[in-house]
Protein backbone atom coordinates (compact mmCIF):
# COMPACT_ATOMS: atom_id res chain seq x y z
CA UNK A 1 0.00 0.00 0.00
CA UNK A 2 1.34 3.26 -0.84
CA UNK A 3 1.70 6.14 1.56
CA UNK A 4 -0.90 8.64 -0.19
CA UNK A 5 -4.35 7.40 -1.28
CA UNK A 6 -4.10 7.76 -5.15
CA UNK A 7 -5.67 8.42 -7.86
CA UNK A 8 -7.45 12.22 -7.61
CA UNK A 9 -9.51 11.16 -9.89
CA UNK A 10 -11.64 8.88 -7.56
CA UNK A 11 -14.11 10.87 -5.07
CA UNK A 12 -12.40 10.20 -1.75
CA UNK A 13 -15.84 10.85 1.18
CA UNK A 14 -15.01 11.00 4.71
CA UNK A 15 -15.97 7.26 5.32
CA UNK A 16 -13.64 5.87 2.71
CA UNK A 17 -10.78 8.25 3.69
CA UNK A 18 -11.69 7.15 7.32
CA UNK A 19 -11.48 2.95 6.37
CA UNK A 20 -8.03 3.08 3.99
CA UNK A 21 -6.33 5.57 7.11
CA UNK A 22 -7.58 2.99 9.66
CA UNK A 23 -6.00 0.50 7.66
CA UNK A 24 -2.87 2.35 6.66
CA UNK A 25 -1.66 3.13 10.41
CA UNK A 26 -3.07 -0.14 11.57
CA UNK A 27 -0.28 -1.35 8.72
CA UNK A 28 2.49 1.17 10.63
CA UNK A 29 2.14 -0.06 14.02
CA UNK A 30 -0.46 2.52 15.24
CA UNK A 31 -1.96 0.90 18.67
CA UNK A 32 -5.08 2.82 17.88
CA UNK A 33 -5.86 3.48 13.73
CA UNK A 34 -9.38 4.15 13.80
CA UNK A 35 -9.28 6.86 16.67
CA UNK A 36 -6.04 8.35 15.23
CA UNK A 37 -7.65 8.02 11.91
CA UNK A 38 -10.90 10.22 13.20
CA UNK A 39 -9.39 12.46 15.55
CA UNK A 40 -6.90 13.80 12.98
CA UNK A 41 -9.78 13.95 10.35
CA UNK A 42 -12.17 15.41 12.23
CA UNK A 43 -9.65 18.22 13.71
CA UNK A 44 -8.70 18.64 9.65
CA UNK A 45 -12.07 19.29 8.60
CA UNK A 46 -13.19 20.95 11.55
CA UNK A 47 -15.60 18.26 12.38
CA UNK A 48 -16.17 16.89 16.19
CA UNK A 49 -15.68 12.37 15.80
CA UNK A 50 -19.54 12.08 16.05
CA UNK A 51 -19.92 14.96 13.01
CA UNK A 52 -17.99 12.50 10.39
CA UNK A 53 -19.96 9.70 11.51
CA UNK A 54 -22.77 11.36 10.55
CA UNK A 55 -21.31 12.88 7.59
CA UNK A 56 -19.75 9.36 5.86
CA UNK A 57 -20.48 10.92 2.29
CA UNK A 58 -19.34 14.34 2.63
CA UNK A 59 -16.61 14.59 -0.52
CA UNK A 60 -12.88 15.86 1.12
CA UNK A 61 -11.88 18.85 -0.97
CA UNK A 62 -8.23 18.55 -2.25
CA UNK A 63 -6.98 21.30 0.01
CA UNK A 64 -8.17 19.28 2.91
CA UNK A 65 -7.14 15.67 1.37
CA UNK A 66 -3.45 17.50 0.95
CA UNK A 67 -3.27 18.57 4.80
CA UNK A 68 -4.91 15.64 5.98
CA UNK A 69 -2.12 13.82 3.97
CA UNK A 70 0.52 15.55 5.70
CA UNK A 71 -0.95 14.97 9.20
CA UNK A 72 -0.70 11.13 8.33
CA UNK A 73 2.17 10.81 7.33
CA UNK A 74 3.58 12.14 10.49
CA UNK A 75 1.58 9.77 12.36
CA UNK A 76 2.81 6.97 10.26
CA UNK A 77 6.07 7.81 11.77
CA UNK A 78 5.60 7.19 14.98
CA UNK A 79 4.94 10.93 16.59
CA UNK A 80 1.92 11.26 18.75
CA UNK A 81 -1.71 12.23 17.93
CA UNK A 82 -1.75 15.16 20.34
CA UNK A 83 1.77 16.59 18.99
CA UNK A 84 0.41 16.56 15.60
CA UNK A 85 -3.15 18.65 16.98
CA UNK A 86 -1.14 20.76 19.06
CA UNK A 87 -3.16 19.88 21.99
CA UNK A 88 -4.23 17.29 24.37
CA UNK A 89 -8.04 17.19 26.24
CA UNK A 90 -7.41 16.58 30.20
CA UNK A 91 -10.03 16.90 32.97
CA UNK A 92 -12.22 18.52 30.74
CA UNK A 93 -9.43 21.21 29.76
CA UNK A 94 -7.69 21.51 26.45
CA UNK A 95 -3.79 21.53 26.89
CA UNK A 96 -1.58 22.86 24.41
CA UNK A 97 1.13 20.44 24.16
CA UNK A 98 4.52 19.70 22.08
CA UNK A 99 7.87 18.14 22.18
CA UNK A 100 9.06 19.95 25.10
CA UNK A 101 6.13 18.00 27.21
CA UNK A 102 4.98 14.21 27.60
CA UNK A 103 1.53 14.02 26.50
CA UNK A 104 -1.05 14.09 29.40
CA UNK A 105 -2.69 10.39 29.86
CA UNK A 106 -6.14 9.67 30.66
CA UNK A 107 -5.26 7.72 33.88
CA UNK A 108 -3.09 10.64 35.17
CA UNK A 109 -7.22 12.28 36.05
CA UNK A 110 -6.78 9.35 38.70
CA UNK A 111 -4.66 11.70 40.83
CA UNK A 112 -6.94 14.42 40.37
CA UNK A 113 -9.87 12.63 41.80
CA UNK A 114 -7.88 11.60 44.70
CA UNK A 115 -6.44 15.44 45.51
CA UNK A 116 -9.67 17.33 44.72
CA UNK A 117 -11.36 14.13 46.77
CA UNK A 118 -8.59 14.71 49.80
CA UNK A 119 -9.53 18.25 49.87
CA UNK A 120 -13.01 18.02 50.20
CA UNK A 121 -12.85 16.06 53.35
CA UNK A 122 -10.49 17.24 56.68
CA UNK A 123 -7.58 18.34 54.44
CA UNK A 124 -4.99 20.55 56.53
CA UNK A 125 -4.59 24.09 55.60
CA UNK A 126 -2.13 25.00 52.67
CA UNK A 127 -1.74 25.34 49.07
CA UNK A 128 -1.10 22.16 46.39
CA UNK A 129 2.03 21.51 45.25
CA UNK A 130 2.61 19.54 42.00
CA UNK A 131 6.04 18.18 40.84
CA UNK A 132 7.59 17.88 37.50
CA UNK A 133 4.13 19.59 36.30
CA UNK A 134 5.10 19.43 32.68
CA UNK A 135 2.29 20.66 30.46
CA UNK A 136 0.50 21.25 33.73
CA UNK A 137 -2.10 19.01 33.68
CA UNK A 138 -2.48 17.78 36.85
CA UNK A 139 -2.20 21.59 38.61
CA UNK A 140 -4.59 23.74 36.23
CA UNK A 141 -6.92 20.62 36.85
CA UNK A 142 -7.12 21.08 40.17
CA UNK A 143 -6.84 25.02 40.22
CA UNK A 144 -9.76 24.86 37.80
CA UNK A 145 -11.98 22.69 40.26
CA UNK A 146 -10.52 24.88 43.32
CA UNK A 147 -11.19 28.20 41.46
CA UNK A 148 -14.60 27.44 39.68
CA UNK A 149 -16.02 24.19 41.59
CA UNK A 150 -19.27 22.54 40.22
CA UNK A 151 -22.38 23.17 41.97
CA UNK A 152 -25.58 20.58 41.94
CA UNK A 153 -28.70 22.08 42.45
CA UNK A 154 -30.23 19.12 43.86
CA UNK A 155 -28.25 18.90 46.70
CA UNK A 156 -27.45 21.15 49.71
CA UNK A 157 -24.50 24.33 49.13
CA UNK A 158 -21.13 22.51 49.98
CA UNK A 159 -19.63 24.03 52.94
CA UNK A 160 -16.95 27.16 51.80
CA UNK A 161 -13.35 25.79 51.41
CA UNK A 162 -10.46 27.59 52.27
CA UNK A 163 -8.30 29.58 49.76
CA UNK A 164 -6.03 27.37 48.33
CA UNK A 165 -3.28 28.47 45.60
CA UNK A 166 -1.57 26.30 43.53
CA UNK A 167 1.90 25.77 42.72
CA UNK A 168 3.62 23.65 40.30
CA UNK A 169 7.88 23.34 39.51
CA UNK A 170 9.63 21.71 36.40
CA UNK A 171 13.41 21.59 35.79
CA UNK A 172 12.69 22.38 32.28
CA UNK A 173 11.88 25.82 31.23
CA UNK A 174 10.45 24.24 27.88
CA UNK A 175 7.72 22.77 29.36
CA UNK A 176 7.59 25.78 31.74
CA UNK A 177 6.66 27.72 29.12
CA UNK A 178 4.14 25.50 27.84
CA UNK A 179 2.15 25.18 31.01
CA UNK A 180 2.30 29.08 31.41
CA UNK A 181 0.60 29.34 28.15
CA UNK A 182 -1.94 26.84 29.06
CA UNK A 183 -3.10 28.61 32.30
CA UNK A 184 -3.11 31.92 30.40
CA UNK A 185 -5.27 30.04 27.75
CA UNK A 186 -7.36 28.84 30.35
CA UNK A 187 -7.62 31.82 32.17
CA UNK A 188 -6.09 29.90 35.86
CA UNK A 189 -4.27 30.92 38.47
CA UNK A 190 -1.35 28.62 39.01
CA UNK A 191 2.45 29.74 40.34
CA UNK A 192 4.78 28.24 37.94
CA UNK A 193 8.58 27.99 39.31
CA UNK A 194 11.47 26.83 37.63
CA UNK A 195 13.76 24.17 40.03
CA UNK A 196 14.23 20.47 40.63
CA UNK A 197 11.74 18.87 42.78
CA UNK A 198 11.48 20.87 46.19
CA UNK A 199 14.44 23.02 45.65
CA UNK A 200 12.56 26.36 44.22
CA UNK A 201 10.00 26.06 47.26
CA UNK A 202 11.90 25.88 49.93
CA UNK A 203 8.61 26.55 52.51
CA UNK A 204 7.37 22.73 52.20
CA UNK A 205 5.38 22.96 55.39
CA UNK A 206 2.43 25.23 53.87
CA UNK A 207 1.10 22.68 51.77
CA UNK A 208 -2.08 20.57 52.06
CA UNK A 209 -0.90 18.17 49.19
CA UNK A 210 2.03 17.51 47.42
CA UNK A 211 1.49 15.94 44.20
CA UNK A 212 3.70 14.44 41.30
CA UNK A 213 3.46 12.39 38.34
CA UNK A 214 7.02 12.42 36.68
CA UNK A 215 8.15 11.68 33.12
CA UNK A 216 9.37 8.13 32.85
CA UNK A 217 13.46 7.32 33.01
CA UNK A 218 15.29 4.48 32.29
CA UNK A 219 17.04 2.15 34.50
CA UNK A 220 19.61 2.10 32.76
CA UNK A 221 23.12 3.61 33.78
Amino acid sequence: MTTTPAPQTETWTIQRLLAWTRDFLAQKGSPSPRVDAELLLGDTLGLRRLDLLLRFDQPVQKNELAAFKARIQRRARGEPVAYILGYKGFYGLDLKVGPAVLVPRPETETVVDAILAFLKQDAPLGDVLDLCTGSGAIALAVAHALQKPTVDARKPAPEPQPPRAVVATDLSREALAVARENAATLGLQVEFRQGDLFQPVPERGRYAVVASNPPYVTTAR
